[in-house]
């Protein structure tokens, strides 16, 4: 009975696994030039990857996080933390920009990668730091 149960949910988590190994995200992360950070470490949590980008100050800090594509859609579930949505494209991808907890936050959908990026900005950092950091990022060449 366990067995056809495994059966039953492991085609699901396959489906549900990023394209993007934590080796191919780490190198990515390494390739990124963002003016005014550095990138200071990358981290596994899990089944989700976590890069740190570091300014000129401790409060100055860029945070790329991937997760499942799933994770997309967090948001939605909630709507009183978060202020400001606005939905839009970002070299040909969706996004949706927000702020939660004074913080400027940017999601960006990569479905051929299986996989969502969640970028933060330091509290009280200004959306444009998002900017700076989606552009290094180059995530219309590496959505592919």
């Amino acid at each position: 009975m366990k067995a056809a149960a495994l059966l039953l949910i492991a085609p699901a988590l396959v489906a549900q696994a990023p394209k993007l190994s934590f080796s191919g995200f780490q190198t990515w992360m390494k390739a990124t030039t963002v003016p005014g950070y550095k990138l200071m470490q990358c981290e596994q949590d899990g089944p989700d990857y976590t890069a740190a980008f570091m300014g000129a100050t401790p409060a100055k800090v860029l945070m790329v996080r991937c997760g499942s594509l799933k994770s997309f859609d967090d948001v939605k579930r909630m709507p009183g933390a978060i202020k400001n949505l606005k939905e839009a494209t970002l070299q040909g991808l969706r996004t949706r920009s927000y702020a939660m907890a004074g913080m400027a936050m940017l999601q960006i959908e990569l479905k051929a990668k299986g996989c969502s990026l969640s970028l933060a900005a330091g509290e009280g950092m200004a959306a444009s730091e998002l900017d700076k950091l989606a552009t290094a990022l180059k995530v219309g060449e590496k959505a592919k």
